[in-house]
């Protein structure tokens, strides 16, 4: 009934969409942030979630949804009851390219304040078509169309809430798309915040300010967390520790070792 391991960020026009129903403990999730680039379209059906995105800490209850963001760190904080959610990935440039009409509009959605865009998600009439379809979708046996079943139960969703989103502000001018040249280009290598300032065209001291305000964390331990995830990543699809941390350059096995204890 999944078509997604739990770290999968894997997606792409070939495969613009992947879903996975999660049940989880009391307080139960990564204690360590997570940032994927796939946006992650989390339904609440049953409990509470208690989360941090970025800088923010929300609340969500049962029937809440949540979208996080591409590359946007997020966690479960202590609070969150034992929860059923079925986490919808999709691809961010994927969904955008169908939004002929109305793309600033959906960028803007992705770097709004988390606790706006959580409100404007919510308060859109069309979240309760989405949890009916989305559901019926995933209690459907599986099949090749089911996916792109799923995918259209999302395009109606957004193609719902766009008039919602409030216009008027330009998706360059975003301070968060200032930055979207340096997440998109993050991978196994090492990247260093000179190297990402300058892919944003930005000197280090205004790319490193604006960061920190945006995510809430350095640069450099955002870059560090996003190798580690990966790595984590490799190594729930059976890598061995050395593979992994030579594929996502750390030092040794024993170096990524004493990371995934430190921030687990």
């Amino acid at each position: 009934m999944k078509n997604v391991g739990f770290y999968d960020w894997k997606l792409g026009p070939n495969k613009p969409v992947s879903w996975i129903m999660i049940h989880v403990p009391a307080n139960g999730g990564g204690k360590s942030q997570d940032m994927h680039s796939a946006l992650h379209l989390g339904i609440i059906l049953s409990g509470k979630h208690v989360g941090k995105y970025g800088n923010t800490g929300l609340e969500l209850n049962s029937s809440n949804i949540y979208l996080t963001s591409p590359w946007e760190p997020h966690c479960t904080l202590p609070g969150s009851s034992e929860r059923d959610i079925l986490l919808i990935n999709l691809d961010d440039s994927t969904l955008e390219k169908f939004f002929f009409i109305g793309r600033e509009k959906l960028e803007k959605l992705f770097f709004m304040p988390p606790e706006e865009r959580m409100q404007c998600i919510n308060q859109n009439p069309g979240k309760t078509i989405l949890i009916e379809h989305a559901l019926a979708v995933f209690e459907q046996d599986d099949s090749p169309e089911k996916p792109l079943a799923m995918y259209n139960a999302v395009l109606t969703f957004f193609i719902s809430l766009l008039p919602h989103i409030p216009g008027g502000t330009p998706s360059g001018e975003l301070p968060g798309s200032r930055l979207k040249p340096a997440l998109q280009s993050l991978n196994c290598k090492l990247m260093s915040v000179e190297d990402a300032a300058g892919l944003c065209n930005l000197s280090v001291s205004r790319f490193a300010v604006l960061f920190k305000e945006f995510f809430g964390i350095s640069f450099g331990r955002y870059e560090r967390l996003f190798r580690l995830n990966g790595a984590k990543d490799d190594l729930h699809n059976g890598s061995t520790l050395k593979e992994a941390a030579e594929k996502w350059n750390f030092c040794d096995k024993s170096h990524l070792a004493r990371l995934l204890k430190k921030y687990e």
